[in-house]
């Protein structure tokens, strides 16, 4: 299931909460004593459970070592490990998905109830909802009717390898167990005439949880549902998650006030592919229950041309997931460079939303269809500029970034550098690149699991020897720092440990200019 775990691991936590067994609004560190983690936002107070549920804990997403490996890490290995990261933003202010966080609710549930988290689901949660083929661990007995996954682009099967955090990414099921699941929670937590759940338990789960917070954009997140979904707001309330780990696709989409539920398990597919299915078959499912069928008519079209007041305002450098993005102005048109890739920027509305339209070699537009599935709306919040990426009804959220002087000891770091402490983990992460792009320091990960393109964060130094990767959505924020070893410069990011690749005095280290 992947990240569709997370759903369950939320009702669980909130069936403690109603059994007074935890409150949500209480810091982590009081279940997990060992939990510590930096922080560079003065004023803001702890991590608590909710603001980990809701994905606003601010807890680092780039967080990458120990994801890959045939052993799992430890509980106390991540714990940690953490103690060296940074909040990536403050606690309760942005929408940032982490899975390790997640992870460490598993790790609250497993102290509490003084058992593994999978005993204490299957007694409070699976038994009772007769989901007997959902599991942590794969039983022998289910092994023959396990699917085996493949690889969407070679048809390959994929390698397996257990997951670090259980909590967060770690079960397996099946289409009839969830259909189970999704009919407790119309049923507002009752299983055959019996209340497992209390209706409010059930409905805090498919609440906002994050209303009235800017940085959002009017996204709303329930506790683990996402409640927006773009072109559905006709169907009145929807809720929705998804996961893909190890060539498995799983999607969760359901219209709450009709009760209606698609459930989609897949061993090769992309996940827009699933969440495509998955929105028309909502649609048409709906509208043979109900009669309710999406508006017809013409779309709304968008300005023929970008509206004068973003062509000065939108132009500069934004952090993003996958990198920077780059924005300028080009005559009366805007223009983005990202990933290695050129677009026109084109307006759908008069509030800051655009489509792609792509140039092949930067100067010929093509049009090319997957493109459909993506758009870019920029937005203010707390005085600042942000830019929301929608891939299919998922939003990523990157920050305007001004430049900062690079210190000259960073300068003197460039290059490249390859890991040190990789320990029991994959040949997943390759090597990591200090570079420059203009007035930026950038970094850039080689992944072998993705494909040759290795996109370049952007790098804000606040020191010598600390700075943070720029922005304070997914998988930026994350700390990047310098220490000394024998002499030896190492570089520490995203968990890892690196070295320079060629070893001082014996030739200039190799520098690199990233540009895209």
């Amino acid at each position: 299931l992947a990240s569709l775990t997370k759903v369950f691991t939320a009702l669980a936590m909130m069936q403690m909460a109603e059994e007074r067994k935890l409150d949500i609004d209480e810091p982590l560190a009081r279940y997990l004593p060992e939990f510590s983690i930096r922080s560079r936002f003065p004023d803001t107070g702890p991590v608590t459970l909710h603001h980990i549920l809701s994905h606003h804990s601010g807890m680092p997403s780039g967080y990458m070592r120990g994801q890959f490996r045939m052993q799992p890490m430890t509980q106390a290995e991540i714990l940690a490990g953490l103690k060296d990261q940074c909040l990536t933003a403050p606690p309760g202010e942005v929408y940032t998905r982490s899975d390790l966080a997640y992870g460490l609710l598993g790790c609250v549930i497993e102290r509490v109830a003084e058992c593994d988290i999978e005993t204490y689901l299957r007694k409070t949660l699976l038994d009772p909802l007769g989901m007997r083929s959902t599991v942590f661990v794969v039983r022998d007995e289910l092994r023959p009717a396990m699917a085996r996954a493949f690889d969407f682009e070679t048809g390959e099967p994929r390698m397996q390898y257990p997951t670090r955090v259980p909590a967060s990414e770690g079960l397996w099921s099946s289409v009839d167990d969830l259909a189970q699941y999704v009919c407790m929670l119309f049923a507002e937590g009752g299983v055959d005439g019996k209340v497992l759940l209390k209706p409010e338990t059930v409905a805090s789960t498919l609440r906002p949880h994050n209303e009235g917070l800017p940085c959002d954009n009017g996204y709303r997140i329930g506790l683990d549902w996402n409640l927006s979904w773009p072109g559905l707001e006709y169907l009145g309330r929807v809720a929705w998650q998804d996961g893909f780990r190890n060539g498995y696709r799983s999607l969760i989409a359901l219209s709450v006030d009709h009760k209606v539920g698609i459930i989609i398990l897949t061993n090769c597919g992309g996940s827009k592919t699933t969440r495509r299915i998955g929105c028309n078959a909502l649609k048409m499912t709906v509208a043979l229950k109900t009669g309710i069928r999406e508006p017809a008519g013409p779309q709304p079209k968008g300005p023929k041309s970008v509206p004068a007041r973003y062509l000065d305002k939108l132009p500069g450098y934004y952090s993003s997931p996958v990198g920077y993005t780059q924005v300028e102005r080009v005559g009366d048109s805007l223009r983005a460079h990202a990933f290695g890739y050129v677009a026109d920027l084109l307006p759908l509305d008069e509030h800051g939303r655009f489509a792609f339209q792509y140039r092949l070699g930067g100067l010929i537009p093509i049009p090319l269809p997957f493109l459909k599935d993506y758009s870019i709306q920029f937005y203010e919040a707390a005085d600042q500029l942000f830019m929301m990426f929608y891939d299919g009804p998922l939003p990523h959220i990157g920050q305007r970034t001004a430049p900062t002087p690079i210190p000259a000891p960073w300068l003197a770091r460039l290059g490249l550098y390859e890991v040190t402490n990789r320990g029991d983990d994959l040949e997943y992460i390759e090597t990591a690149e200090l570079g420059q792009e203009g007035a930026f320091l950038t970094i850039a990960i080689k992944i072998s699991l993705i494909d040759d393109r290795t996109p370049s964060a952007l790098v804000v130094p606040i020191s010598d020897n600390d700075a943070y990767v720029a922005g304070i959505g997914p998988s930026q924020g994350d700390r990047v720092y310098v220490t000394e070893v024998d002499g030896e410069t190492r570089l520490h990011y995203a968990g890892y440990r690196f070295r320079p690749v060629v070893a001082p005095g014996d030739s200039q280290l190799i520098h690199s200019q990233c540009s895209l």
